[in-house]
């Protein structure tokens, strides 16, 4: 894509000797610019051996000697991944260490590109959300600077707002659990946010899924109107804390 992101991307995997190919579906790059002045960008970017692709949409992935990207109208192939010969892990994202550092001990890796601990199901898995990719990106950043900060992993936290209801989540679903082999038990209950007699409160349904035989918390869901984010706050809280 030729957003912020995808330019920033392809000038540092350009600036590398990288071979980069630009895949835009609509017309121009930068959609604030206007379509006559995006036009110089344009210039500027095949100046740069960058293959810049314009009006095509990215319709799928293949596995071929690396991936191959398909467009509406052409296919491409990349195999950046394939020749860097990292490390990979699960559904093939990159395997790190607790100092976000993958085999090669010349490139760090965060985000959704990585797979990292799971501090609920204490398993490597892929957590694609913003807060545990904030921290990976402040903890490289140490690492590259010499302070030699781990990352402890991630309890999965979730939320967001459809419509008039928030939902959010916090460590493991019953499916997740199933699959894990615990023996665990859920309960559900309906506190208000506040106290009823004081104006303004609304009701919460909040689930908790726990292990049988310990009592350990190992995950929530909260639904509600308003404040979900402090109950599942404090629940994400606990796991992390094995409560």
């Amino acid at each position: 894509g030729g957003g912020f992101i995808g330019l920033e991307v392809m000038e540092n995997l350009a600036g590398l000797g990288i071979k980069v190919t630009l895949i835009e579906g609509a017309d121009q790059i930068l959609a604030p610019v206007d379509y006559d002045m995006s036009q110089i960008l344009n210039n500027e970017i095949r100046n740069n051996n960058v293959d810049l692709v314009l009006n095509e949409m990215v319709a799928g992935f293949e596995e071929n000697d690396g991936i191959l990207v398909k467009t509406n109208k052409n296919a491409y192939q990349a195999d950046m991944a394939a020749e860097c010969g990292l490390e990979l892990g699960v559904k093939n994202s990159v395997v790190v260490n607790e100092h976000m550092l993958t085999s090669d001990e010349n490139i760090y890796a965060g985000g959704d590109a990585v797979c990292i601990y799971n501090a609920v199901s204490q398993q490597n898995e892929l957590v694609s959300l913003a807060g545990p990719a904030n921290k990976q990106g402040r903890i490289i950043a140490d690492n590259i600077c010499g302070k030699a900060t781990k990352y402890h992993g991630a309890v999965p936290t979730s939320i967001i707002k459809l419509f008039s209801y928030t939902a959010a989540s916090t460590g493991l679903n019953e499916k997740k659990a199933k699959a894990l082999g615990i023996n665990y038990d859920t309960v559900i209950t309906t506190p208000n946010t506040n106290a009823s007699y004081y104006p303004g409160y609304s009701q919460l349904i909040v689930k908790v899924i726990y292990e049988k035989e310990t009592k350990r918390i190992l995950g929530g869901q909260v639904i509600g109107k308003k404040h979900v984010d402090k109950p599942i706050d404090t629940l994400a809280t606990i796991i992390y804390k094995n409560g």
